[in-house]
């Protein structure tokens, strides 16, 4: 295979670990996006009018394998033994197919039999199935077989979140309500009415995330700005809420929420109380490691920049490509899908400044 950097300075003199040429984001722009797992990097590469799946070793960037399937537009997620792709070929409809992650070899697949005009997005593997979400419907297959296990009707103008799932119950955020679903039949358990004035004219999915038993929603309002919210889904109360800018990005551990506006916010993830504030510029979703969150910054340089997560100040900065995909951290290494359509390999160890390396 072609496209294959090793040390590569960058327009910035910073060098790279490898790169990869030809390498898309994915139609839903992932927070986890490029897949790192064991056997290496999932992503999608550009190949004349249409883009395979590819997996990458991690140490060198060399291509191990392409899928044999070909593409028009792609969503992606794994698990450690297969690779998902929901997909289809320009004008054709839409499948979902599950590739063996060390050989590319496909397991099987599964055309849409779904009667819904909308494309699908937010794709995702959970303890019950691999699911994706459409404009008012949830689908969910089983992993091992790609057979359909249920779909869910959740109103027709309702604009989902990716899913998340606890305890045997699927749960969907759209803009005005969170839903609670069996995991295995997707019946209904549940809904509650979510605080958002002229929701239904965002055009845009929330954030849905776990923590600490809570679930919290971020959500945009149509006149601008947006709503953090915090659910105790045991008692389906709402237990604070926050006025926030538009949100961009969602993060939530057991102690903090991260929000990513054009700042970046953080919140007790008890109270709902402000935290810090970062002014940093970018786009795309955020990473997490040894008490640090890292971010793409290309108000900055086209940075990568890591600040401490309790106290949001700046320790860390690394002049590389411009991305609004985000950074994912797999040990020393952050695999950074980039604007110049590159795949990026970053060395991300702070025990000596490197070339390229800033320290603040």
């Amino acid at each position: 295979m072609t496209g294959l950097w090793t040390s590569a300075p960058n327009d910035d003199g910073a060098t790279d670990s490898w790169q990869v040429e030809d390498v898309s984001p994915t139609a839903d722009n992932r927070s986890e996006y490029p897949l790192v797992r064991d056997c290496g990097v999932f992503a999608l590469r550009r190949e004349g009018d249409g883009q395979h799946v590819v997996c990458i070793e991690k140490l060198t960037g060399r291509v191990l394998w392409k899928s044999e399937l070909k593409f028009h537009e792609c969503r992606l997620a794994a698990d450690e033994r297969r690779v998902y792709a929901l997909a289809r070929a320009d004008g054709a409809d839409w499948l979902c197919a599950a590739l063996e992650a060390r050989s590319g070899e496909t397991i099987w697949s599964r055309g849409d039999d779904r009667a819904n005009p909308h494309p699908p997005s937010m794709l995702s593997v959970t303890p019950a199935g691999v699911c994706w979400t459409r404009k008012g419907e949830l689908v969910l297959r089983d992993c091992e077989t790609g057979d359909l296990k249920w779909s869910a009707s959740l109103g027709a103008n309702e604009i989902l979140s990716a899913t998340v799932e606890q305890d045997g119950t699927v749960f969907a955020a759209s803009r005005s309500k969170l839903y609670a679903l069996h995991s295995d039949t997707g019946r209904c358990l549940w809904s509650r009415t979510l605080a958002n004035d002229s929701a239904a004219f965002a055009p845009f999915p929330p954030f849905l995330k776990a923590s600490a038993g809570k679930l919290l929603v971020a959500s945009r309002r149509a006149a601008g700005g947006g709503l953090l919210q915090c659910v105790d889904p045991g008692t389906r109360d709402v237990l604070w809420t926050r006025e926030t800018p538009a949100p961009i990005n969602l993060h939530a551990d057991a102690d903090r929420v991260y929000l990513r506006s054009q700042a970046l916010a953080a919140y007790e993830t008890r109270t709902g109380t402000p935290l810090w504030t970062a002014k940093v510029g970018g786009c795309g979703p955020l990473a997490f490691q040894d008490g640090r969150v890292y971010l793409a910054d290309p108000k900055g340089r086209y940075s990568l920049l890591a600040l401490d997560a309790r106290s949001g100040k700046p320790v860390w900065r690394h002049s590389t490509v411009a991305s609004c995909g985000g950074i994912v951290i797999n040990g020393e290494t952050g695999f950074v899908s980039g604007s110049d359509g590159r795949l990026h390999a970053v060395a991300l160890a702070t025990e000596r400044k490197g070339r390229g390396r800033q320290y603040l």
